[in-house]
C-alpha cells in the first residue's frame, strides 16, 4: 500500500475555504512534521457550490525510512449520551418545523426511530448515528428554522456531539468514523430496501410519505465511503442523489452512480435513482434540490386555492410551469415502477417517449428564458460550439421529428450539456 507524505487532516475541524470563504476546508497535514501545509493546499466540503480542492505539490511519498502512526481506533459513545437527550421537544427547531408539515404521529414516529435528540442549550436538533450494535458514531447538532425547514448557515449552527462533549471535559482526544443516519433501524426492518438520501431531514420526512422503504441519510455528498456499507451488504440499496452540479460540470447523480459502479463490482446491490435526474428544473438544479424538495415545494402549490393566493407566492422560472405534474410523477416511478420480479427498480423510466418529450421541452423553456445567450460555448477541452442560437435550434428540431428514438439521444446528450455550461457561467 503507497504512504503519502501528506494527508487531509482527520476529525471535523473546519478551516476557511481559499476559493469561497466558507469555513469548509480541511487542510493538508504533512505526517512527518505534523503540521499544516500553506492553507492553498486543502479540499473545501461544499463539493457542488464551491469544489476547490488543491493537493500537494512535488514528492507525495513519505521517505523510507519514515514510519507513519498507525490509525486510531474510532471512538464510540455509549448509547445513555443518546437516551439524555430525547426530551424537551417543544424547544426543538426541527421538530416545531415537522409538526409544519406532518400529521402529530408522524412526526412522533420519525422522534422514536431515528431517536430524535434535542441540545438543550439552544433547541437545535441532535442527529444521531447509531450502528447495528447500539453503539454511537457521532451526533451532528444542526439548527432549523422553525418556518421554513431550512438549515441554518451562520457559523456555529451547525456543530460536533464529539466537539462539545470534550469542551466540557466529558471526553479528552476522539477519532470519529461515522455510519449511515438510520442505520440502526436495518435490523428492525430486516425486509425493507434501503433508501439513501444525502440529508438527515429528507430521510426523516420520505419515512413517512413512503414507509416501505428504509430511509437513511449519508450526512453529504462525498460520504459515501464502502465502509458504511458493509453492514448492509446484503440488502437491496437504492441511492437519490440531490441534484446540482461542480465546477468541473459533474453532478451528483455521477459521482453517486460511480461509487455504485465500484461497489457493485464487489458484491454489493446497489441501484440511483434517476427520479430527480428526469423531471429537474433550472431551478432545481441551481438550488440543489433533493427529492424532499419537489414534493414539498409541489405541494404548497397542490394547496393552495386559485382564490386565496398566499401572501408571498413562489417565483417560478419558465421552465417549472408544468410543476404542479412532479409529485404525480415521482409516485408513479417510486410506487408503481415493478420491474424484475418483485424488486422495485426505480431508476428505470417506465415511459421513455414521455421522457424524452418532457427533456425536450425543458430544454425550449429554459432557451426561452435565457435572455442574451452567449454567441460561443466551449462545452470542454475538445468541443466549442460557434453558434450557440443555432446549435440549440438546429438541434431541438432533429430531436422534436424522432420523439422516442435513442438513436438521436447522443443530440439530446449534447443539449443538456450545454445547457449545463451556461447555468454554470
Amino acid at each position: 500500500m503507497t504512504n503519502f507524505k501528506h494527508i487531509l487532516e482527520k476529525g471535523s475541524k473546519k478551516h476557511v475555504c481559499v476559493s469561497c470563504g466558507k469555513r469548509s476546508a480541511v487542510r493538508y497535514i504533512d505526517l512527518e512534521t505534523n503540521e499544516y501545509l500553506p492553507s492553498k493546499y486543502s479540499r473545501c466540503d461544499r463539493e457542488m457550490k464551491c469544489g476547490y480542492w488543491v493537493r500537494p505539490e512535488g514528492d507525495n511519498l513519505i521517505n523510507s525510512s519514515f514510519v507513519p502512526t498507525p490509525p486510531k481506533a474510532s471512538t464510540l459513545l455509549p448509547i445513555h449520551y443518546v437516551n439524555i437527550t430525547l426530551k424537551k421537544y417543544n424547544q426543538n427547531s426541527f421538530v416545531t418545523y415537522l409538526k409544519t408539515i406532518l400529521k402529530p404521529d408522524e412526526v412522533n414516529n420519525i422522534i422514536q426511530k431515528y431517536r430524535i435528540g434535542t441540545y438543550f442549550r439552544t433547541g437545535a436538533v441532535i442527529f444521531w448515528q447509531i450502528d447495528l450494535n447500539e453503539k454511537v458514531h457521532y451526533g451532528k447538532i444542526m439548527s432549523y428554522d422553525e418556518v421554513t425547514g431550512r438549515r441554518k448557515k451562520e457559523q456555529g449552527s451547525t456543530k460536533s456531539v464529539f466537539k462539545e462533549l470534550k469542551k466540557s471535559g466529558k471526553i479528552k482526544e476522539y477519532n470519529i468514523e461515522q455510519c449511515f443516519f438510520g442505520l440502526h433501524l436495518a435490523n428492525t426492518y430486516p425486509e425493507k430496501i434501503i433508501a439513501i438520501t444525502e440529508s438527515e431531514k429528507t430521510a426523516c420526512v420520505m419515512s413517512q410519505l413512503y414507509p416501505s422503504y428504509l430511509w437513511m441519510a449519508s450526512t453529504a455528498l462525498s460520504h459515501l465511503q464502502e465502509f458504511k456499507f458493509k453492514p448492509i451488504k446484503d440488502r437491496k440499496i437504492i441511492l437519490y442523489p440531490d441534484l446540482g452540479i461542480d465546477r468541473n460540470g459533474i453532478s451528483a447523480f455521477e459521482k453517486w452512480s460511480a461509487k455504485a459502479k465500484e461497489y457493485n463490482s464487489k458484491g454489493y446491490d446497489i441501484e440511483v435513482s434517476k427520479v430527480l435526474e428526469n423531471i429537474s428544473t433550472q431551478k432545481g438544479i441551481k438550488n440543489g434540490y433533493d427529492i424532499l424538495d419537489y414534493f414539498l415545494e409541489n405541494r404548497e402549490k397542490e394547496e393552495t386555492p386559485a382564490n386565496n393566493q398566499p401572501e408571498k407566492p413562489l417565483k417560478e422560472t419558465e421552465s417549472d410551469k408544468d410543476f404542479s405534474l412532479v409529485t404525480t410523477r415521482i409516485r408513479e416511478r417510486i410506487e408503481n415502477q415493478q420491474i424484475k420480479g418483485d424488486n422495485p427498480i426505480i431508476n428505470q423510466e417506465p415511459d421513455k417517449e414521455d421522457i424524452f418529450k418532457n427533456e425536450v421541452k425543458e430544454l425550449e423553456d429554459f432557451i426561452n428564458s435565457v435572455s442574451n445567450l452567449p454567441k460561443e460555448l466551449s462545452v470542454n477541452p475538445g468541443y466549442k460550439i460557434l453558434d450557440v442560437e443555432k446549435f440549440f435550434k438546429s438541434h431541438l428540431q432533429i430531436v422534436k421529428s424522432q420523439i422516442g428514438n435513442n438513436s438521436y439521444a447522443p443530440y439530446l446528450k449534447r443539449l443538456n450539456e450545454a445547457k449545463r455550461e451556461i447555468l454554470n457561467e
